[in-house]
């Protein structure tokens, strides 16, 4: 696994026109550590998302690795790194719909040229409970089992960062359970990941809380509980209506 230890944001603004959507004076996630980003549809939490991972550039302000500022980074350099430093999990899992749950994690290895990638894939399935599944394809998966599989393919390329977007959505109780088991599983493998939702009860079971209220990012210690994230939001809300 790459060693970068932190990822954090210094004084970033994303506006789109003249008008600040998102403001997030400091945020840092560390290894091993997992934050839930939420807010309102539209708050911007996929737009911040993406500045965290390079995906897209903040109009103002840093995104750093430990002390490495990916802002500053050519196009060419940052794709690199955020390949080495980044597993992203999109809402639907991202699996490729042809290929098993076993050659979706390899297939990933492969691109990143990381050695024995038939076996770490088939191990790190196995480390997460999903030696059955190997064999399935993505329709024959549960949205829980998919989610699952794409963590298995983060820990298989052993980055040292996750983003999940939405990765609860639309899911039932027991394939609601299957994902907050793969977060977990992150977590236990020195994975820092950010989550964006809107299921307050996951957000709440989680290190830390990132709120994105009337473009402000605000962050709370947690574990907590879904009534003091909205309560907090609110207090947010009313202050920043006052001004």
């Amino acid at each position: 696994m790459h060693e970068a230890n932190r990822l954090r944001l210094a004084d970033v603004e994303i506006r789109y026109g003249r008008r600040p959507v998102v403001v997030a004076p400091a945020l840092e996630i560390a290894r091993s550590s997992t934050t839930a980003l939420v807010g309102a549809s539209g708050s911007g939490k996929s737009s911040l998302l993406r500045c965290l991972t390079g995906l897209q550039r903040p109009s103002s302000g840093r995104v750093f690795v430990d002390d490495l500022d990916l802002t500053s980074l050519s196009p060419s350099r940052l794709a690199r790194r955020r390949r080495e430093l980044f597993g992203i999990v999109l809402q639907d899992g991202g699996l490729v719909p042809s290929l098993s749950a076993l050659d979706n994690v390899q297939v990933a290895l492969d691109l990143r040229r990381i050695p024995r990638s038939r076996s770490t894939a088939r191990s790190t399935l196995a480390d997460l409970g999903l030696t059955r599944l190997a064999d399935r394809r993505p329709d024959e998966l549960s949205g829980g089992e998919r989610q699952r599989v794409a963590f298995a393919r983060v820990l298989a390329q052993r980055a040292p960062f996750a983003t999940l977007d939405e990765p609860t959505s639309s899911l039932d109780a027991e394939s609601r359970a299957d994902v907050v088991d793969g977060i977990r599983a992150l977590a236990a493998a020195g994975c820092g990941t950010v989550l964006v939702t809107h299921d307050l009860e996951l957000a709440a079971g989680v290190d830390a809380v990132a709120a994105i209220t009337e473009g402000q990012v605000v962050t709370h210690p947690g574990p907590t509980t879904a009534s003091d994230i909205r309560r907090r939001m609110r207090a947010v809300h009313d202050l920043q209506s006052e001004r």
